[in-house]
């Protein structure tokens, strides 16, 4: 900051004062914190004139080009004094408020309607990415309070929770939160966003210790360093379907009967000859290096069938720009996750509530065939997802010519015959584990607590229950499989016994709590049906607990209501809705990630530093692993700060936003260049405050600093008058006068009720600091 001319205008005022002449220069000084602080403090004095009443909050004061508005006047009448704490006029962009279209967040739905419509276009409104000039415009477009704003580098698009409304100054914070390579940098109120290599910049500018440092502090802090996170990203709510050709059955006699068969169905096939020969002929895998045992995994663990999904690559093949079935037409670079994104997109269209046809290429669906098929095919089987996503399988179950598009389902058929795969009758029924509950009805005994969800009954730190307790005053006898299965362990390592049977369809259902180890019937390994007593009751209750993950990952949200754990009646209730025998459509809304969490580190900083592992980056904004990835590796610290802190011998030099810094000791063999990112600087020649520089290695934004900014505020006025008496002590000893009323006026204040007396001497010293007596060049 350079001084020169200084105005004020008073608050509802127009005009603009020159104020040089009540102003105590020394105690002058601006500080700047990168994306955060920018403000002036200093002393004003009462020299008899006007301006100086009427300096006062909500005035504008006018330095160096830019405009601030006074936050804070503490007036000492002890000492003819006000001191003041202006912030730069950016800041008024609080003022500024955008408030969302609630006509845009009302659905209307027909009673008929299932509400997925309304749920999807809650998640499109939650996938969309921004323009940051589009967030700037909405925002600032009006141009209200005065309000422009610039970009310079590049951005691009990125999504930003919540930014359809809120103050201006929060919409900067989420800037910084979505772009972390922003700069805000204003110019007065021209909002001025740069990205962080357009802002810094290295002048060849050195400061030396001790040549014009008077002293020179380097912090490294290694208690920052975190190299390795888990990322974690949206959900959403999908339909799993239950008995839908008993969840897992599978048939490869015709056509009609495959695609009727669920998207997760498991063909019985000889797994390594089918993912040998799926590496051999999948063109994919070749061009992009994938590992087929991980994508067999990826692909099973959201639910689908691998054999079908291999299958179905297999018959789409080329263009490799492609996504995995040649669905999207730009693939995500991680063949894994874009594996994940083609799931998604074959869950949202087999568990559709409509039912449209797919049309094109000679393909044409009468609308009495597209009723019929909508009955046939119902919610959850391949044949919903092939007949609304490719026109070759229209036309192939219509009996029609489809040329040279082929029969993709008969030829998935016999793909999967040739790894081994056959019809297969799949997990059969659901039902209760007690006899004693009606069929088609529910469970109506139980105590507060032994339901599922949230119970408002206290455990592990909340009120969730990740299962059903049967009480065991009423459900006694013996306690029944609620689904076919294979009993995959039974043990007491998690201080009960439990018995947790894992099924064909993928559900991991435990059942503990209500036994011991004299009344288990059943043994690891084997098989068991529907009604198949398991154990008899010993104990207060049976918990009963349903998951699509493994158990012992499950265990590790039992607190959570994250849904990892199903809703145990309403999934009963859905497979016996649903019948159990391939006829059913009933299905259960469960909650699922967009993709799998994982696990994001930096391998050179564990190499150097070892593990230091950080909270979960816990972020709902993100459906594509990709996308968050890049984000999450911006949070990564992976080596220990570096902060540098140097006070210069005198203000001849002065600091510069942004400026890229070469700090050396040649003494201590030191020397290194790093970014400005705050400093405090006393532009008066001669003041006895020399200018404090803060540098630092790492990009900071606003969310580093909005923590610390109300303690800087507030302790502001606390540092002027340390400032101010340090400056009148050093500039005009002889005035003791004056020293001993600054340095003492809080305590004798407390004293005696009775204010001292300036005297003329101590006046005369105060008016020197000044540009009282026309030195100032008549300003």
């Amino acid at each position: 900051m350079k001084l020169g001319l200084m105005l004020m205008t008073p608050h509802k005022e127009t005009t603009k004062e020159p104020i040089r002449k009540i102003i105590v220069w020394p105690t002058m000084h601006e500080q700047w914190a990168n994306n955060s602080t920018w403000q002036i403090n200093f002393t004003a004095f009462d020299v008899g004139s006007e301006l100086y009443d009427q300096l006062d909050v909500e005035s504008s004061i006018f330095l160096g080009g830019q405009e601030y508005i006074v936050k804070n006047c503490v007036e000492n009448y002890d000492t003819s004094t006000k001191e003041i704490t202006a912030w730069h006029v950016y800041n008024e962009i609080s003022r500024i408020y955008v408030r969302s279209d609630l006509s845009k967040e009302l659905t209307v739905t027909s009673n008929n309607d299932s509400g997925n419509n309304q749920q999807q276009a809650q998640q499109e409104q939650q996938t969309k990415n921004y323009k940051l000039e589009d967030i700037l415009k909405l925002y600032l477009g009006n141009k209200d309070l005065g309000f422009t704003y610039e970009l310079h580098g590049n951005f691009p698009d990125a999504p930003c929770d919540g930014i359809e409304s809120g103050s201006g100054k929060e919409m900067l914070e989420k800037i910084c939160k979505s772009w972390p390579n922003a700069v805000v940098f204003p110019d007065n109120k021209n909002i001025r966003i740069y990205s962080d290599d357009q802002f810094f910049k290295d002048e060849g500018r050195v400061l030396d210790f001790p040549n014009n440092l008077k002293s020179m502090k380097t912090t490294r802090d290694s208690s920052t360093i975190i190299n390795q996170i888990r990322c974690v990203g949206g959900k959403h709510n999908v339909d799993v379907a239950m008995g839908t050709g008993s969840g897992a059955g599978g048939n490869l006699d015709n056509v009609e009967g495959f695609a009727k068969s669920p998207i997760n169905a498991d063909f019985g096939v000889n797994k390594q000859a089918m993912l040998q020969s799926f590496a051999s002929q999948d063109h994919r895998v070749h061009a992009w290096g994938v590992d087929v045992n991980r994508l067999y995994d990826t692909v099973k663990a959201q639910g689908i069938s691998p054999e079908w999904f291999f299958a179905y690559d297999i018959t789409e093949q080329d263009p490799m720009s492609n996504s995995w079935l040649n669905h999207f037409a730009y693939r995500n670079p991680d063949p894994y996750q874009d594996a994940i994104n083609v799931c998604n997109w074959i869950k949202q269209f087999a568990n559709s509530d409509s039912f449209n046809p797919a049309s094109g290429y000679g393909a044409y669906t009468s609308p009495q065939m597209a009723a019929q098929w909508n009955q046939e095919f119902h919610k959850g089987t391949i044949g919903r997802l092939y007949l609304q996503g490719t026109a070759a399988a229209v036309m192939e179950l219509a009996n029609e010519n489809p040329g040279r598009y082929g029969r993709p389902m008969n030829w998935c058929v016999q793909l999967i015959k040739s790894w081994g795969g056959h019809t297969n009758s799949g997990g059969g029924s659901w039902g209760w584990p007690f006899a004693n509950i009606p069929r088609d009805g529910q469970p109506n005994v139980y105590l507060n607590g032994q339901q599922y969800g949230h119970t408002g009954y206290g455990r592990g730190g909340g009120d969730f229950h990740d299962g059903f307790d049967f009480d065991g005053a009423h459900y006694t006898g013996n306690v029944l499989a609620i689904h076919p299965g294979t009993v995959h362990k039974i043990g007491a390592d998690l201080g009960w016994w439990y018995i947790w049977i894992q099924s064909s369809d993928g559900y991991n259902i435990v059942y503990q709590e209500g036994f011991s180890a004299g009344s288990i019937y059943v043994h690891e390994g084997q098989q068991v049906q529907t009604g198949t007593p398991i154990a008899r009751v010993t104990g207060t209750h049976t918990h009963v607990g349903i998951s699509k993950k493994a158990i012992p990952l499950a265990y590790y949200h039992g607190y959570n209501d994250d849904g990892t754990w199903l809703d145990p009646i309403a999934t009963i209730k859905a497979g016996i809705a649903g019948g159990g025998d391939g006829s059913g459509g009933g299905s259960v809304s469960a909650e699922e990630y967009y993709f799998q969490p994982f696990i994001l580190q930096d391998d050179e900083s564990i190499k150097e530093w070892g593990v230091h592992p950080g909270p979960d980056l816990v972020d709902e904004r993100f459906h594509d692993a990709e996308a968050m990835r890049k984000y999450a590796q911006t949070t990564l610290k992976p080596n220990p700060s570096l902060t540098i802190e140097v006070t210069l011998k005198d203000n001849s030099f002065q600091p510069k936003k942004g400026e890229i810094l070469r700090v050396q000791a040649r003494q201590k063999k030191y020397a290194g260049s790093w970014r400005t990112v705050g400093y405090d600087t006393y532009p008066e020649p001669g003041a006895s405050e020399g200018t404090q520089i803060t540098l630092n290695d790492a990009k900071q934004t606003i969310l580093d600093y909005q923590n610390k900014r109300t303690a800087i505020i507030q302790q502001a006025l606390n540092d002027q008058k340390q400032r101010l008496r340090g400056v009148a002590s050093s500039l005009d000893r002889q005035s003791q006068t004056l020293t001993q009323i600054v340095n003492t006026k809080d305590k004798d204040n407390q004293a005696s009720a009775t204010p001292p007396n300036l005297t003329q001497e101590g006046m005369d010293a105060l008016k020197k600091l000044t540009r009282e007596g026309g030195k100032d060049g008549g300003n």
